[in-house]
């Protein structure tokens, strides 16, 4: 039985790419029993030229694309704008009675 995988991505370096083309390599050679389901971005096409060429390929891969900008939800729901931290927006977003589920790889402060 194939592994369901559903990809969440900024999509802004070469970490992400190079990440991308292992698995979807693996996948394709048969190395690994597993089907890529969706991408989700945080980042919106055009926001960003390499963010636009990563979501390019995941078209070429006819993967279902999802995109919601952090950009727009943050100036849509009066968070800061500039990068504060995460640990910052989710006391916000918690607030305001939002349920956030999240993974920080990197330490992250106000």
């Amino acid at each position: 039985m194939a592994l369901r995988i559903g990809w969440f991505t900024t999509a802004r370096g070469p970490g992400s790419k190079g990440m991308f083309d292992n698995v979807t390599s693996a996948i394709e050679s048969g190395k690994l029993d597993a089907k890529i389901e969706f991408v989700f971005s945080n980042r919106a096409p055009s926001e960003s030229k390499t963010t636009d060429l990563f979501f390019n390929k995941v078209k070429k891969q006819k993967i279902k694309l999802f995109t919601l900008s952090s950009k727009n939800f943050k100036k849509n729901y009066n968070l800061p704008q500039k990068k504060t931290g995460t640990f910052c927006i989710v006391d916000r977003l918690i607030k305001k009675n939002w349920i956030v589920i999240t993974s920080m790889a990197r330490r992250l402060r106000c």
